[in-house]
């Protein structure tokens, strides 16, 4: 089957391994996975990605792994750092100073799967939908030994907005976030103190 990746890439294949920074110069997407795209990202500096529509660092409808790496300064209207309709995967990586309607850091379209683990969402900005992650278009969204703080968005919660009844989230701090760290739509976000979570307190 055909799939893309575009993008100023280099690397070897769609494994794309320690280089130093990839920046769309604040004119384009700087990554886009379509179809059946199965790609692998270490150790990169996602930046200055820009779009009017999906994805400013990624539009990833594909299937993408991501480990060690920043999102910065990446702008679009769902999803500033990553926009995802696919199945995504992020670990060890650092979103800050991302902004979108929805989802400054990363933004869940309904068909996406996305798991986040150890890594960091400051600075992040939404308008409409969450700041740091915007779940709330019936996507599947799973958080753990993350942290969240400094996030904002104008209308919707600054750290994690959720639509639905719950989400699960674990060892993860969420605090320090404008207009709140966590909202779950048909429900609510862990407890302080369950399941290892810090929530709220500063």
């Amino acid at each position: 089957c055909s799939s893309d990746l575009t993008g100023a890439t280099s690397g070897s294949g769609a494994t794309l391994t320690n280089l130093v920074a990839v920046n769309g110069a604040s004119t384009s997407t700087v990554f886009t996975l379509s179809g059946s795209t199965v790609a692998i990202l270490n150790n990169l500096t996602i930046e200055n990605g820009s779009s009017g529509g999906n994805g400013g660092g990624i539009g990833n409808s594909g299937t993408l792994t991501v480990h060690g790496s920043t999102f910065t300064g990446n702008t679009a209207i769902n999803g500033g750092g990553i926009d995802s309709s696919g199945t995504l995967t992020v670990s060890g990586s650092t979103f800050n100073g991302n902004s979108a309607t929805n989802g400054g850091g990363i933004c869940v379209e309904p068909s996406g799967n996305v798991m986040v683990s150890g890594s960091t969402f400051f600075g992040n900005t939404g308008t409409t939908g969450g700041g740091a992650i915007d779940d709330t278009q019936g996507g599947s969204l799973a958080v753990s030994g993350s942290t969240f703080y400094g996030n904002n968005s104008t209308s919707s919660t600054g750290g994690i907005a959720v639509s639905g009844s719950s989400f699960p989230m674990s060892n993860t701090i969420a605090t320090g976030n404008g207009n709140g760290d966590c909202s779950v739509s048909g429900g609510r976000c862990p407890a302080n103190g369950t399941g290892g979570n810090v929530l709220g307190v500063v």
